[in-house]
């Protein structure tokens, strides 16, 4: 089988596909993270991107989606 270069983007649902497919289901994008082998990597030996490379791209979209769901998110009553 034929492979991408390793620097060349893949759409896996078209090119502004998830854009389209939020504003169809009236949903707001969060954000949008590439398909890397090293977010998986990272997971795999339990060390998130987000916390292994916190400055690589994928580790700066991941900050901007919890931090965009931190702010969407209303804080939870205690029950008695």
């Amino acid at each position: 089988p034929t492979s991408a270069p390793i620097s060349s983007r893949i759409y896996v649902f078209g090119k502004g596909g998830v854009k389209r497919t939020a504003e169809e289901m009236g949903v707001e994008l969060l954000g949008e993270v590439p398909l890397e082998v090293s977010i998986r990597q990272a997971s795999d030996v339990g060390r998130p991107i987000a916390v292994s490379q916190p400055n690589s791209e994928a580790g700066r979209l991941y900050a901007a989606i919890a931090k965009r769901l931190i702010e969407k998110t209303e804080p939870f009553e205690e029950v008695d």
